[in-house]
C-alpha cells in the first residue's frame, strides 16, 4: 500500500490494499500484532503519523 496520512478520502483505497495483503499471506498475517505493525508502518505523515505515535 501507499503511505497513509489520515486523509479520509484515501482511507478506502488504503484499507482495500491492506486487506489484499492480508489475504495474500494468511500464514504471516494470522497474528493481529503483525497486521497492526504492518498497517502502522504505512502511517508516516499527518494525522496518521500522530495516531501511530500515540499507539506506540
Amino acid at each position: 500500500p501507499e503511505n497513509f496520512n489520515g486523509d479520509k478520502k484515501q482511507y478506502r483505497a488504503f484499507r482495500e490494499s491492506l486487506l489484499l495483503h492480508f489475504e495474500d499471506d494468511t500464514v504471516y498475517f494470522k497474528d493481529d500484532r503483525k497486521k497492526i505493525s504492518f498497517v502502522l508502518s504505512f502511517m508516516k505523515e499527518g494525522e496518521a503519523a500522530a495516531f501511530k505515535t500515540n499507539w506506540l
